[in-house]
């Protein structure tokens, strides 16, 4: 199966730079969660990445056609997205320390281990 994985440092960025490839209701939905903006920025960022990877596009896509519908936490360790367009994957993101790592999977995939 197709999957993709980004991971990035939680640090300062000029978010203004990249407006274009992060909608503000897809921020607005991880700041409602209680996520800095910069957090929130990372979280978006690495959802979308990660996406464009396992879809086997990178960077060369219009970064508007990977919008976020919703995410939400899974038992407090995690976060799930599931995405408008491509309804046959959903991302999961964990934050650690200053790190933000997602991981977009098939959405027919039940169980990760992660050890």
């Amino acid at each position: 199966f197709c999957l993709g994985v980004d991971i990035e440092n939680i640090r300062n960025r000029d978010i203004a730079n990249f407006e274009s490839h992060v909608t503000p209701s897809e921020l607005a939905s991880f700041l409602q969660q209680g996520f800095d903006s910069l957090t929130a920025f990372t979280l978006v960022w690495t959802i979308k990445e990660a996406l464009s990877k396992a879809i086997k596009v990178g960077l060369q896509v219009d970064f508007s056609a990977l919008k976020i519908k919703k995410s939400f936490f899974l038992n407090n360790k995690c976060m799930i997205t599931e995405f408008e367009y491509f309804t046959g994957f959903k991302a999961v993101s964990w934050i650690k320390e200053e790190q933000v790592m997602s991981l977009v999977i098939p959405k027919n995939i039940q169980q990760i281990k992660v050890v």
